[in-house]
Order: structure tokens, then C-alpha cells, then sequence
């Protein structure tokens, strides 16, 4: 998917705060990502309230609570959100570099989003459009495998 469905509101929000060529274009919209908090947000919830009160009667502070009980209560849906990531590992955010780039910094901060908008759908080149986004998806499989892989390694369950 070249154009994400936000790109337009997206593009008209950001050109009416006028934040056209500045970084915090870049950090505001994507500093947290609100599908990621949502689902720990929910898991947050299931945990056993139990545990954590045993922990603390048993004399542990703050910090040996997270390391020790929660922490490994989230650890399946850390590794959950990870291989879900790793498959959008190669898409670092055309709208981000569509929105700052000229002709200054194209040499610099040509990905192969930008460089697919650039030369197969200006230049009317699907084929070559739809090899790159080939490879995109290709790569994206092989990390989400390798990861799925390594969590049944550890002992979580995967996602296979």
C-alpha cells in the first residue's frame, strides 16, 4: 500500500499547523502508537491482581514488581506486538519523508516507498512498482517467520 488512509487528513492537519518541513511533523503524529498501547493497555488489565499482592506482602518494592511479575506476564504479548511490527519493518514511514523531501535532501532520504512513488507511479513504471513492493512484502514474511521462530525457541507461543 503506497498511500496509507490517513495520508490526506494527515497532510491537510499538518499544513494548517504549519509544520511543512520541520521535524516535529515527523515526532508529533507517531510517538506513540495507539493500537500497541491499546492492546497492552487491555493484557494490562487481565493480569492477576493476586500476584501483585503477594509480591508486595512478600516485601517487594516497585521495581522487583515489574521485573518479576510483571514483565513476565506481558512477555507473550510483547513478543505478540514484536512480530507484528517486524512485518512493517521495511515500511519506516513514506509519509514522514514524502512531507520533507526536495530536491536538496532526495539523495539522502530516498527510501523504497519514496523511491517506488518516484519512478513507478510518476514515471507510469508498475512493473518495477510491483517487484519493489514484492520485496517489501517478502522481507516483511521473513522477518515475522524468523521472529515467530524465535519466540517458540523461548517458550512463548507464536503466532504459526
Amino acid at each position: 500500500m503506497i498511500f496509507p488512509p490517513g495520508l490526506i487528513p494527515f497532510y491537510l492537519t499538518v499544513r494548517q499547523l504549519g509544520l511543512m518541513d520541520t521535524y516535529w511533523a515527523v515526532i508529533l503524529p507517531y510517538a506513540i502508537n495507539a493500537f500497541n498501547m491499546i492492546v497492552l493497555m487491555s493484557y494490562f488489565r487481565t493480569l492477576p491482581v493476586e500476584l501483585e499482592e503477594a509480591a508486595q506482602i512478600d516485601g517487594a518494592n516497585r521495581w522487583r514488581l515489574m521485573w518479576h511479575v510483571t514483565l513476565p506476564g506481558l512477555a507473550t504479548v510483547i513478543m505478540t506486538l514484536l512480530i507484528l511490527q517486524l512485518g512493517w519493518f521495511l515500511n519506516v514511514g513514506f509519509v514522514q519523508l514524502f512531507i520533507l523531501q526536495n530536491n536538496i535532501v532526495l539523495p539522502t532520504g530516498d527510501i523504497i516507498e519514496t523511491f517506488i512513488y518516484r519512478v513507478g507511479i510518476q514515471r507510469a513504471r508498475f512493473d518495477f512498482t510491483t517487484a519493489a513492493g514484492l520485496f517489501n512484502s517478502a522481507v516483511g514474511l521473513l522477518l515475522v517467520l524468523v521472529a515467530d521462530r524465535i519466540a517458540k525457541r523461548t517458550g512463548l507461543r507464536g503466532i504459526l
